[in-house]
């Protein structure tokens, strides 16, 4: 979620826990999210010469009244993964720069961008198969946390009253992260 792959996931963790690159902020509930998200969605679609069938919103920002860090993650399908670096390459063209895949896409085949190059990104583009393992978890815990309102509360609690002012107390809610995401995936069956 706009963070830098690195640290381990807990074990049987099918949710990333990331190095931070940037200072971790969150905002309130933002409806320009889902205008960023429409913009991007129109030129990812228009820049990959229709090598994407699908794009979503996906994560925090895509779940109305949830704080989140004000980042848009947007999970990017393709019907045909033989054009996967070429979207992405494509996609960089945007103004994306491409990372690591995060630990929780498993042995899955998928390309991470995040925007800007350089500097505290806005935006993210997961590039994935459409009947992958992951785009099917992304969008069930997109929908679980849209209509279970305590589900959501949870992972909202995990956020609010922090100071991640230093490394150990971000690591703290990443591992606390990470294992609410896992015990979601458990609960929806993945």
């Amino acid at each position: 979620m706009g963070l830098k792959s690195g640290t381990q996931s807990p074990k049987n963790c099918n949710y990333p826990v990331f190095e931070s690159c940037y200072a971790m902020s969150f905002s309130e509930y933002s409806s320009s999210w889902i205008q960023e998200f429409e913009q991007t969605r129109s030129s990812l679609f228009m820049s990959t010469e229709g090598w994407l069938t699908q794009i979503e919103h996906f994560g925090s920002t895509a779940v109305p009244g949830c704080i989140a860090a004000p980042v848009v993650d947007v999970l990017a399908g393709l019907s045909n993964m033989t054009g996967l670096n070429q979207a992405a390459m494509m996609i960089e063209g945007l103004n994306f720069r491409r990372l690591p895949s995060p630990n929780w896409c498993d042995e899955e085949v998928v390309a991470y961008l995040e925007k800007p190059r350089s500097g505290n990104p806005t935006h993210t583009v997961l590039l994935v198969s459409q009947q992958s393992r992951i785009w099917r978890m992304s969008l069930a815990i997109r929908e679980r946390l849209l209509r279970d309102w305590s589900c959501r509360d949870n992972l909202m609690n995990l956020k609010r009253d922090r100071s991640f002012d230093d490394p150990q107390s971000l690591e703290l809610y990443q591992l606390e992260k990470a294992n609410f995401f896992s015990e979601l995936s458990k609960d929806l069956s993945f």
